[in-house]
C-alpha cells in the first residue's frame, strides 16, 4: 500500500509518542541502507570507496547512520555535509554527525559551496549514496551546494548509486522532479512506499521498502 508523505509523518510521530524514539527508526534506516548497498556491491563491502553526501535534516542522519555502518563492514567511507555543521536541522541529525566526529575511520567533510566538492573526472567511487533532500521537497529549484552534489552523484559511472528513502529533488508525493534530480540505480524507502515514487521508475531505479520498526499500531487512525 503506498501512503502520502503526511501519512508517514503522522505514522512516524505516533511510533514516537509510543516510545518507538524517532533516533531509533534512522538508525534501523540507515541499518537497512548499508545493509542493501553491500548487497549491491556483492555482499562485501571492504575496502570499498564510498561516497555519501548528506543534507542537514533526516534524510542526511539516515546518510550518516549508514557510513557508519559501512565503515564497520570495512569500507572506506567518505561523507560530504552538504552545509554548515551548524545549520544542521534535527537533534537525530545532529547527534550521528557528533558521533561520526569521534570516528577517524570515516573521512568527513563540510561543503560550503560547489568548489569544494571534487570534480567529475576525479570522482570514481565504487559506491555513491544520495541523502540529500529526502521527502521535504515540493518542487521548485534546487539550491547550492545541493544541486552540485547532484549533478556529481548523477556523473558517477560504474559505480552503485543508492538514494535513501527518495532520488533528491524528487517530490514524494506527486512524483515530479525538480531541477537536477538524482537518478539512482535503486533507492530504499521505508515502512511503506511513498506514492509518487511509484510513477518515477526512471529516477528511483530498483525500489525497496524495508521496515525500521515502527509498531503497526502507529497506523491507527491514519490508514484505513
Amino acid at each position: 500500500m503506498a501512503i502520502t508523505v503526511e501519512q508517514m509523518y503522522r505514522i512516524e510521530n505516533n511510533g514516537h509518542e509510543m516510545g518507538f524514539q524517532k533516533k531509533f527508526m534512522m538508525e534501523n534506516a540507515g541499518a537497512a541502507a548499508a545493509r542493501l548497498l553491500t548487497d549491491a556491491l556483492g555482499g562485501d563491502a571492504a575496502s570499498k570507496n564510498i561516497t555519501v553526501f548528506a543534507g542537514l535534516g533526516n534524510n542526511g542522519g539516515d546518510g550518516m547512520v549508514a557510513a557508519r555502518h559501512l565503515a564497520g563492514r570495512g569500507a572506506l567511507v567518505r561523507v560530504f555535509l552538504l552545509g554548515s555543521p551548524g545549520g544542521i536541522r534535527t537533534e537525530e541529525c545532529a547527534w550521528n554527525w557528533s558521533l561520526l566526529g569521534r570516528m577517524p575511520s570515516v573521512e568527513k567533510k563540510a561543503i560550503a559551496g560547489p568548489a569544494e566538492l571534487p570534480g567529475a573526472a576525479k570522482f570514481a567511487p565504487d559506491a555513491a549514496i544520495d541523502a540529500i533532500l529526502g521527502t521535504g521537497i515540493e518542487g521548485g529549484a534546487v539550491r547550492e551546494p545541493h544541486a552540485s552534489a547532484m549533478r556529481l552523484f548523477n556523473s558517477a559511472r560504474g559505480c552503485a548509486k543508492m538514494s535513501v528513502d527518495v532520488p533528491s529533488g524528487l517530490d514524494p508525493q506527486t512524483g515530479e522532479a525538480a531541477g537536477g534530480c538524482a537518478r539512482a540505480d535503486f533507492t530504499v524507502t521505508f515502512h511503506r512506499v511513498k506514492a509518487g515514487l511509484l510513477k518515477r521508475p526512471d529516477l528511483t531505479g530498483r525500489l525497496h521498502a524495508e521496515p525500521i520498526g515502527i509498531p503497526p499500531e502507529a497506523e491507527k487512525g491514519v490508514l484505513p
